[in-house]
């Protein structure tokens, strides 16, 4: 299955700019620090049929909570990042 390499700024910019979540931050979600890799696999575009829902109440700050791996199957199945085994990046 293809790698997909992202750096984590450009995920947080897809995520702010395409799914309105604008606080949104990958280091914090995933209490990740600096030099850092992180795989996320089989990411194929099928997020949960509620996940607008889901999201909207994280952009209040309520739970349940989408999770990386649920942004990412969003942002795969807009057509944003390109399906398959995602590594983000993290260095600052």
């Amino acid at each position: 299955m293809t790698v997909i390499e992202i750096d984590y700024k450009e995920l947080e910019r897809l995520v702010h700019e395409h799914l309105g979540w604008n606080n949104f931050s990958f280091v914090a979600e995933q209490e990740c620090g600096n030099d850092s890799n992180h795989l996320f696999r089989n990411i194929q575009g099928h997020p949960d049929t509620d996940w607008e829902e889901t999201l909207a109440n994280q952009r209040a700050g309520k739970y349940p909570r989408l999770g990386v791996y649920g942004i990412l199957e969003v942002l795969v199945s807009k057509g944003l990042i390109l399906p398959g085994n995602i590594l983000v990046d993290v260095m600052w």
